[in-house]
C-alpha cells in the first residue's frame, strides 16, 4: 500500500518537485517564509503557522504564519502558552505523538468543551480557528518545528491529513540539511580564518563535506580511533585521510591543523 493512498500520484511527484527547490535556501529563516505560501496551496486553510518551540516543549520561541496572525501571535505567547495548555491533544498526553504523526483537532474528546474556554475566544476565534491538524515533523539543535493548519469552516479530510503529512515528510530531511550546511560552512570559515594568513591564496573549494564532517568531529575532540571504529575504517587509513586534508589546506604540520581544530572548538562552541 502506498504511503500517501489519498493523493494522486501526479500530486506527490508535483509536491516532491516544490520542496526539492526548497531544500536549495540558505537558511531557516528563509524555508520558514517560502515554506507557508507554498504549504498554503496544497491544504488550503484560514491561518497555517510554523511555530518554533523550545526542544523540550517548555515554550514556544516564535510563529510564523500567513495573512497576519503571525505579528499578533507573537505579542501573545504566554496566553497562547496558557491556551495551548488546555488543548484536547494535550490534556490527553497525546502532544509528543505529533513527532510521528498528523493529529486531527476532532478525533479527541473535549474538543467542544476546548471551544467553549473564555481563553479560546482570545486566541484561537483570532485565527479563525475551529479545526486543526498539527504536525511535528522536525527536532533541530535548538528547537522543534511543530505545523499547525486552522481552518473556520470544515473540518480536514483524510486526504487533508495526506496533504498536510507529505510535505512534512520532506521538511524534516530539508531543514536538516540546510542546518548541515550552516554548520559545515561555519566549521570551513573558522578554518579559514586560521589558515589565510598561513596560506592566503587557499582554494573554495579545497575540502568537501565528507572532510568538513570528519574535522567537526575532531573539533569535538573525538579521538581518531574512535571516529575510524565508527565508519568502520582502520586508523591508518584515516590518519592518511587526515593528512590528505592537512595538505589541501596548505598546512605544514599537524600541529597547525590541531591549533585550527581547537579555534574552531573555541569559536563553535562544538561539543
Amino acid at each position: 500500500m502506498k504511503p500517501f493512498r489519498n493523493l494522486k500520484e501526479a500530486y506527490v511527484r508535483r509536491i516532491g518537485r516544490e520542496m526539492v527547490e526548497l531544500a536549495k535556501l540558505n537558511s531557516l529563516e528563509e524555508f520558514e517564509e517560502q515554506f507557508i505560501p507554498l504549504a498554503a496551496r496544497f491544504v488550503p486553510g484560514d491561518c497555517l503557522c510554523w511555530n518554533n518551540w523550545e526542544t523540550d516543549w517548555s515554550g514556544m520561541i516564535n510563529v510564523r504564519t500567513n495573512e497576519n496572525f503571525g505579528e499578533w501571535l507573537n505579542g501573545r505567547l504566554p496566553l497562547f502558552g496558557e491556551v495551548v495548555g488546555r488543548h484536547p491533544v494535550v490534556v490527553n498526553g497525546s502532544f509528543p505523538e505529533t513527532a510521528n504523526d498528523v493529529l486531527r483537532l476532532s478525533d479527541f474528546p473535549g474538543a467542544g468543551q476546548f471551544h467553549r474556554n473564555p481563553l479560546y475566544q482570545h486566541i484561537y476565534r483570532h485565527m479563525d480557528s475551529r479545526h486543526q491538524v498539527a504536525y511535528t515533523p522536525c527536532l533541530l539543535p535548538d528547537r522543534r518545528i511543530l505545523l499547525t493548519w486552522n481552518r473556520r469552516g470544515l473540518d480536514f479530510t483524510d486526504e487533508d491529513m495526506d496533504l498536510f503529512r507529505l510535505p512534512g515528510k520532506h521538511l524534516d530531511l530539508i531543514a536538516k540539511g540546510i542546518e548541515e550546511r550552516r554548520r559545515l560552512n561555519m566549521i570551513w570559515k573558522t578554518i579559514c580564518g586560521f589558515i589565510e594568513p598561513l596560506v592566503p591564496e587557499l582554494p573554495l573549494n579545497s575540502l568537501g563535506t565528507k572532510d568538513l564532517r570528519l574535522l567537526a568531529q575532531l573539533a569535538r575532540g573525538r579521538s581518531v580511533t574512535s571516529i575510524a571504529g565508527d565508519a568502520g575504517l582502520r586508523r591508518d587509513t584515516l590518519a592518511k585521510r587526515i593528512g590528505g586534508i592537512r595538505e589541501a589546506l596548505g598546512l605544514e604540520n599537524q600541529r597547525q591543523l590541531l591549533r585550527a581544530l581547537a579555534d574552531l572548538r573555541a569559536e563553535s562552541g562544538c561539543e
